[in-house]
């Protein structure tokens, strides 16, 4: 497989992960990691409480959590009941790649999403 064929794989590969990984309801997860963000900004600002690189830690490590708990478990779930695990875990060294692939795609997105919230 050369470069370019390499390259033109991975568009279809990522639209096809993400419609996976976060169908339905992550607009809610993250309307809600939003929600909850705004609520500690909210209470810091009104308790005059100095941001320093600890509170910030703070305040996004439960919408970091949340979103990286909804995407983990509902991209399992939904292996589950398409009976999609019973492939992935029959094929040997089949499994890392498709899990590693997803795992990394819910890390950068998550990622993306909390340098935008910081």
């Amino acid at each position: 497989m050369t470069l370019r064929q390499c390259i033109a794989v991975i568009p279809p590969l990522v639209k096809y992960n993400v419609k996976i990984i976060f169908t339905g309801k992550f607009v809610w997860f993250l309307l809600a990691a939003l929600t909850f963000f705004c609520f500690l900004i909210f209470q810091n600002a009104w308790n005059r409480l100095e941001v320093n690189e600890g509170v910030i830690y703070s305040m996004l490590l439960f919408p970091c959590l949340l979103l990286i708990f909804y995407s983990t478990v509902f991209w399992i779930q939904n292996d589950e009941d398409n009976r999609i695990l019973e492939i992935i875990f029959g094929i040997p060294n089949y499994r890392y790649k498709v899990w590693g692939v997803r795992l990394l795609m819910i890390f950068l997105i998550v990622f993306m999403v909390l340098i935008a919230f910081a």
